[in-house]
């Protein structure tokens, strides 16, 4: 991962700054019963989750990255289903959703489960 300390919003267009955000993380993927969950992660320090709304993305929180990313080890999916990642294994419930996101900290070995219950 690449230092955040160099990229400023005002000093590119949106799409710069996204591409930016992009290059200081990582990428990772976790398996989703048929399909996979897209994170993004940033920084280092405790973990901390960051859940988008609705059908969005990770990209509801690129204006707060940079800031929590400086005390935090951010942990960003892109929920079952939205964004990049795939569609969730029917049927669809919150628990169901909640597990996969579960498993999928535990997979990329970060954090334990225990950590977020």
């Amino acid at each position: 991962m690449h230092d955040l300390s160099d990229i400023t919003a005002s000093q590119s267009t949106p799409a710069e700054f996204i591409a930016a955000l992009e290059r200081a993380g990582q990428r990772r993927v976790t398996q989703n019963g048929t399909g996979e969950v897209v994170w993004r992660i940033w920084g280092s320090g405790d973990p901390l989750v960051l859940l988008h709304g609705g059908t969005g993305s990770w990209l509801h929180w690129v204006r707060n990255i940079e800031d929590l990313s400086q005390d935090f080890m951010l942990l960003v999916p892109d929920l079952p289903g939205s964004g990049e990642s795939s569609s969730p294994p029917q049927p669809v419930s919150a628990e169901s959703i909640a597990a996969s996101l579960r498993s999928g900290v535990a997979a990329l070995r970060l954090a334990t489960p225990s950590s977020f219950s």
